[in-house]
């Protein structure tokens, strides 16, 4: 790989004719070389200037290549050190790269031997400045597609409990966290704040859905695969566990896991390695691993369903999340946030007591979830005014009608198909606003994207 831009390159060397070879020969092929005599004033230069990476001599007077290696490593751990010598052996190179040498020559040094350690050493720069913004991409991501605002929302002591559960695991090595509770509980969300609490904002938290992996993908989907491994397999592919090395996996509904897959993942999680399909070795992975379930898997494991050398690999510490209808001084609260979460910030809804008398007489079998549905259905029936009694309305319960235009009619005049009243609300809106989504949406109090998806959701179009 061509280099595509100049390097500043230090050469470290007590003798001249080796300092004049290498900066000349450096600065023939366009870079911007700068030599001295000692790796003492080599350690001065560094500290005032900025360089790309520096090529140094190991044996020399006073402090030498090695020496120098260690220095540089300890003040910049990124800077790329090349070390030469004319006394190399196998043991002096092993030495250099344990020391963290970004590659050694032995001298004399060839020109062409120079110019491949430098496009690797440049390759590595690049690709070492790729992940850096990878990582702040995949931070950002995460921070903006966590559900729920990314926080527990709840004043209950049960969830009081929760959030001091995950604490204490996020403050130890606590290889394996199992998190259960009823479907819509928010599992997923106290997987995202363990993660937060132990990692750092821009490790990766990789979330697998367990009932969507194909039994005959499993493998392929958690522990990657290498090209031409089967049918379709064009390029190498990570899995989700080294996706996931340096941060969190999750693994949401382990319960759903075939009794092969199960298998599968038993190694991986034991090891902490992973071996790709159609690869030759393992590789080791370092992951926090947290696994979310409905189901009482100590009942499956006694019945066989469940595999128990598997559920005492990951039940290393247990957070258990109660139903909503167990919290329920949790519901208002969850209900203003998700109340907040689906107006937009220029015309905020806000929730009547009335309303909030409404949300607190039902059981939620849905749980976090359900009481999400049914504000985001109020804050599309209130039509950008306070959310009444009215507005709330259960999936399962008889809906009340609400305040909206008359019904849509088709282009003869004649009423359209009955819909439900949600659809009926935004295409009545739709059309008085001439079917200007935007200005719909600040109607409505959503925002556009909010508009968007409940449009798709209702297969609502123009007629």
């Amino acid at each position: 790989m061509p280099l595509n831009r100049p390097l500043r390159i230090l050469v470290v060397d007590d003798e001249e004719l080796v300092r004049v070879f290498f900066h000349d020969f450096l600065e023939q092929r366009g870079h911007l070389p700068r030599a001295c005599a000692s790796a003492a004033e080599a350690l001065t230069i560094i500290e005032k200037e900025e360089f790309d990476l520096a090529i140094s001599d190991i044996r020399m007077p006073g402090m030498d290549g090695l020496q120098f290696l260690a220095a540089v490593r300890e003040r910049r751990p990124d800077f790329c050190v090349v070390l030469v010598s004319a006394y190399g052996t196998v043991d002096s190179a092993i030495q250099a790269l344990r020391l963290g040498a970004a590659d050694f020559l032995r001298k004399p040094v060839r020109g062409d031997e120079l110019v491949a350690v430098l496009e690797r050493v440049t390759r590595l720069r690049r690709l070492e400045e790729e992940r850096t913004q990878l990582r702040g991409a995949i931070g950002a991501i995460q921070r903006g597609a966590t559900p729920q605002g990314g926080v527990l929302i709840g004043n209950s002591p049960a969830m009081a409990q929760v959030r001091e559960s995950l604490q204490m695991a996020a403050a130890s090595n606590c290889p394996s966290l199992l998190i259960t509770g009823e479907t819509g509980v928010g599992k997923e969300v106290a997987a995202r704040e363990y993660h937060r609490l132990a990692r750092a904002a821009t490790d990766p938290f990789i979330a697998v859905s367990c009932p969507a992996l194909p039994e005959t993908l499993i493998e392929s989907e958690l522990f990657g695969h290498l090209k031409g491994a089967f049918t379709g397999a064009a390029v190498d592919r990570l899995g989700a566990f080294e996706l996931a090395h340096g941060g969190t996996l999750f693994l949401d509904e382990i319960g759903d896991l075939s009794p092969a897959a199960q298998a599968k993942i038993l190694r991986a999680i034991e090891t902490r390695t992973v071996h790709r399909v159609g690869g030759t070795y393992e590789r080791a992975v370092d992951i926090r691993l947290v696994a979310a379930t409905h189901q009482d898997l100590l009942k499956r494991s006694e019945t066989g369903s469940f595999r128990s050398d598997l559920l005492y690999r990951l039940n290393v510490f247990h957070v258990s999340i109660p139903p909503l209808r167990e919290r329920t001084e949790d519901i208002v609260p969850l209900a203003r946030h998700f109340c907040s979460l689906a107006t937009s910030q220029s015309r905020p809804a806000a929730l009547t007591p009335d309303a909030e008398k409404a949300l607190l007489r039902h059981d939620y079998p849905g749980n976090v979830r359900e009481l999400r549905n049914t504000v985001e259905r109020a804050v599309i029936l209130a039509r950008g005014e306070p959310i009444q009694a009215k507005h709330v309305q259960f999936a399962h319960a008889t809906p009340v009608q609400p305040c909206a235009p008359a019904p849509a009619r088709d282009a003869g005049g004649e009423p359209t198909r009955d819909e439900p009243p949600e659809a009926a609300t935004l295409r009545a809106t739709l059309e008085d606003c001439h079917w200007n989504r935007r200005t719909a949406a600040a109607k409505l109090g959503l925002t556009y994207d909010a508009l968007l998806w409940r449009i798709r959701k209702y297969h609502i179009a123009e007629h």
